[in-house]
Parts: C-alpha cells; sequence; structure tokens
C-alpha cells in the first residue's frame, strides 16, 4: 500500500510537471511553488472513493476484484489524509506560503481598521434609528 501511495504521489507530480511546463508558458504564471502546493494539498480521493464504492456494488466484476479495488482505494484515500493534510502547514511554511511582507502586512492592518471604523459607524446609526429602538445592543 506505501509503494502505491507513493506511485500515486509520483504520476501526480510527473502530470502536474508536465502541465507547469505549458501553464507557465502561456502567460498563466504558473510557478514550481504552487505547481507543488497542487501535488501536495489537492483535493484527492473522493471521486476514486465513490467509483470505488460503484465498482464494489458491479456485479460485472469478481467478488476479489471488487475487494481489492475498495481496499487499495480506500487506503490511499486515508494516507492521503494522514500523510497529507498533517504536512501540509509544513510544505506551505518550507516553500515560503506563509511568510507576509512587511507591506502586506500594513495594507491588510489599514483596511481591518478602515473596515472596523466603517462598522463602528454604521452600528451607530443603526442604534440612532427609529426602527430599532426595541433593540438589545448590549454584548
Amino acid at each position: 500500500l506505501g509503494a502505491l501511495y507513493v506511485g500515486v504521489a509520483a504520476s501526480r507530480s510527473l502530470m502536474l510537471m508536465f502541465f507547469h511546463c505549458v501553464l507557465s508558458r502561456t502567460g498563466y504564471g504558473s510557478t514550481w511553488q504552487s505547481a507543488s502546493v497542487l501535488m501536495w494539498g489537492a483535493l484527492r480521493g473522493a471521486v476514486s472513493l465513490a467509483l470505488a464504492l460503484q465498482v464494489n456494488h458491479n456485479a460485472g466484476f469478481c467478488k476479489a476484484m471488487r475487494s481489492k479495488i475498495l481496499f487499495f482505494v480506500s487506503g490511499i484515500v486515508v494516507l492521503t489524509l494522514l500523510i497529507n493534510s498533517t504536512t501540509f502547514n509544513q510544505v506551505l511554511s518550507i516553500l515560503g506560503f506563509c511568510h507576509i511582507s512587511k507591506a502586506k502586512k500594513v495594507a491588510v492592518d489599514s483596511a481591518a481598521t478602515i473596515i472596523m471604523e466603517a462598522m463602528k459607524k454604521e452600528l451607530h446609526s443603526l442604534k440612532q434609528d427609529d426602527k430599532h429602538t426595541d433593540s438589545s445592543w448590549e454584548e
């Protein structure tokens, strides 16, 4: 099952490398970091698990084959959840997606301040509105 997991990850990497080459030349702006995030963190398993369940209920396949397909697909889904999802934050950090520049942080803080001031102003005007005199404004 471990070898199958590695094979799935390798085939996914090869596919993404091919499409990364195409996308980076067509103006899409794909970087190797974004391709790496796609490889490690993209959703996988829901469709294959649904298909494996359909195969499991299909009498056209022998019972042993149906059980093997369901076992291997379920195993890959579980391994993906255990390995990829628990290490995704570290992958993002290593690739530099968690770093926020000082300028971006200042811009976000400024936008948050503007939004908070607008919210306070709107809340004050709502409290003064006659339609809301019966409202409880206590938190």
